[in-house]
């Protein structure tokens, strides 16, 4: 499961087929133009076959030229790591310049994803870290990945006997809990931003159920002027993570013919709130019982205290997971 994870917190790379991350050099100079890029060879990046050919794709963009701090510490290049759900695990370093990227090449033999982690370092052999914009989080590597035979995995575990009458009782529950264009909050933002001439931007709020926050939320993004029924919709999801800061707008813009709606993991106000009330968010949904933080009182684990699963209806996915059903049926 580890990699799975690991794998959904990509989710962002898996729709566009490209990661992207800023650079500071290991002198501790910003260079905040210089950035990695890798993409797939296939426009979808979870549409490969078992043993078929995965290409990755790296290069440098964002400069005509390296900063100096960055170009006395050529040659440039790329460790990486591939890992993948066949137990498999490959390393290697390939140079890297801006007139030249580098292609690599795996393959998977069974269902499931590939991942690829890669880390930009200097002829003294240094990594330059990288600064996460969504995170706010300045981190030593990224990863992406691509998924093979996705419409064959099949969990290792047996299902339980009362499987669907759990989650058919679930979303009974979910549907008690009403939303109609009285309840449902929009709150039109305006980025400073050329953007809004083609789009306008929402923050939602959906009446919703359960901890920690009985609310969907998330970026609405419409075409203006566009006429009804003409829009196709789409969603996306955050992966795991509870590092929240003030949230901003997504970049990700869905087409002129395309309504999207970036539905937030915890239902947390988009807009309204000061930074204090993200930190206490934080806060609430750290586990009680992490490693790092052995004496935590907080109430709510994010999915790592094993109690949770003793009553499955106390865990946070569960209210996660209806929070996925419920931003559906708000598209709908």
């Amino acid at each position: 499961m580890p990699f799975r994870t690991a794998a959904m917190r990509c989710s962002g790379v898996f729709a566009i087929a490209l990661a992207t991350v800023s650079a500071s050099a290991a002198l501790g100079a910003s260079i905040t133009n210089l950035t990695l890029k890798a993409a797939t060879d296939k426009a979808n990046p979870i549409d490969y076959a078992i043993d078929e050919t995965i290409r990755f794709d790296f290069f440098l963009d964002g400069v005509t030229e390296l900063p100096a701090e960055v170009a006395t510490n050529t040659p440039l290049s790329v460790a990486w790591t591939r890992t993948g759900d066949d137990g498999a695990r490959t390393t290697g370093t390939n140079v890297i310049s801006l007139a030249d990227g580098f292609s690599l090449t795996t393959s998977l033999a069974v269902p499931g994803f590939v991942r690829i982690t890669a880390q930009v370092v200097g002829a003294d052999n240094k990594t330059l870290s990288f600064y996460e914009r969504s995170s706010g989080k300045t981190l030593s590597a990224f990863d992406f990945g691509a998924g093979v035979a996705t419409e064959q995995m099949r969990l290792t575990t047996v299902e339980p006997s009362d499987f669907d009458a759990f989650w058919a009782e679930a979303k009974a529950k979910l549907a008690a809990v009403p939303f109609d264009d009285s309840n449902v909050e929009l709150t039109e933002v305006f980025p400073n931003s050329s953007a809004t001439n083609t789009y306008r931007y929402y923050a939602v709020k959906i009446p919703s159920l359960g901890r920690p926050a009985n609310a969907v939320t998330g970026w609405l993004t419409v075409p203006r002027n566009a006429q009804p029924g003409t829009l196709a919709v789409k969603a996306t999801f955050d992966g795991y993570s509870v590092a929240i800061a003030k949230p901003s707008l997504p970049t990700d813009k869905p087409g002129t013919g395309t309504m999207l709606f970036h539905v937030n993991a915890h239902g947390y106000d988009m807009v309204g709130q000061d930074a204090q009330y993200y930190r206490d968010f934080v806060n609430l949904v750290n586990p009680p019982s992490h490693p790092v933080f052995p004496n935590s009182t907080r109430p709510y684990s994010h999915g790592l205290d094993a109690a949770d699963y003793d009553n499955p209806t106390n865990a946070y996915f569960y209210y996660m997971a209806l929070r996925v059903v419920r931003a559906f049926d708000y598209l709908k």
